[in-house]
């Protein structure tokens, strides 16, 4: 978090802190010897969060879901192995948000169906990936 904060204040303020300039440069060296995570733990990881967001003790009967709080949670936990959680529908009729709030009934709870196969980690995104612009 400090060297991308770190990256972009360098870049529009001028410069006047010698220590943070040589923690950015030695923090920017460790972090390139790092091993990159591998994508089977990162969908394990994302798994183990959702499980955890749908423990039945964390939702009362008739609740509201929010995707951005689920989200926000999986990056939370999963930070710094990832930059960004996005959720996007599995059909090609769907576009990106449809599942954004869901109301459940005053006699449900939510539980989570989310499997390996749910998880996709990609690199980059593209219009086409995230269902933007489908009409439905």
């Amino acid at each position: 978090m400090f060297t991308r904060t770190y990256q972009f204040l360098a870049s529009v303020l001028p410069y006047t802190n010698a220590e943070w300039e040589k923690l950015s440069i030695f923090l920017n060296f460790l972090i390139s010897k790092l091993p990159a995570p591998i994508e089977q733990d990162l969908s394990k990881g994302i798994l183990e969060a959702i499980d955890i967001y749908f423990q039945s003790d964390n939702w009362d009967f008739g609740e509201t879901f929010f995707m951005t709080e689920l989200l926000a949670f999986i990056h939370q936990e999963m930070a710094p192995n990832i930059q960004t959680v996005v959720s996007v529908p599995k059909s090609d009729t769907e576009s990106f948000g449809r599942l954004f709030q869901i109301r459940s009934e005053p006699d449900q709870l939510f539980i989570s169906a989310t499997s390996a196969e749910d998880i996709e980690v990609v690199n980059s995104f593209t219009d086409e990936e995230l269902r933007i612009g489908v009409i439905i």
